[in-house]
């Protein structure tokens, strides 16, 4: 079980286009650092899930906003990368096909500690290197 789980809210190369931005170079919007309350609602929402899995694969190239980042100790365990836009996901442990449910179940959550699953990004990008801040928000 992770001692520490973050999500956070980023920008995707793909709101700069065609500006050419390296993944190093992308603004954190906001940093959420789950409370245990939050880590349990997380997984009630994982756990609540239907077991079928999609049936189609998404034919975009994935833009993501959003990363859950678990730590045991110190450490970076493991990274959780979603788009929403095409409903995509990139995790080490990637074994095959997620839950139908998943991006829906994410959503909310997302939603619950106050981050954006659906926004125009690339309004927000504009916006973001307009006037640079970062909040990070640790709820313990």
């Amino acid at each position: 079980m992770a001692s520490r789980i973050e999500v956070s809210e980023h920008a995707s190369a793909e709101d700069f286009y065609p500006l050419e931005k390296k993944s190093s170079d992308l603004p954190v919007y906001r940093t959420v650092t789950l409370s245990t309350a939050q880590q349990a609602d997380l997984l009630a929402s994982i756990e609540a899930m239907p077991d079928g899995t999609a049936h189609m694969a998404a034919a975009c190239v994935i833009n993501p906003h959003h990363t859950l980042h678990f730590y045991r100790g110190n450490q970076l365990h493991s990274k959780l990368v979603i788009c929403f836009i095409c409903s995509q996901l990139i995790w080490r442990n990637d074994l095959g096909p997620e839950p139908e449910a998943l991006y829906g179940e994410m959503s909310g959550f997302l939603t619950r500690i106050g981050l954006h699953p659906d926004q125009d990004w690339p309004a927000v990008a504009a916006a973001f290197t307009q006037a640079p801040t970062v909040q990070h928000q640790a709820t313990h």
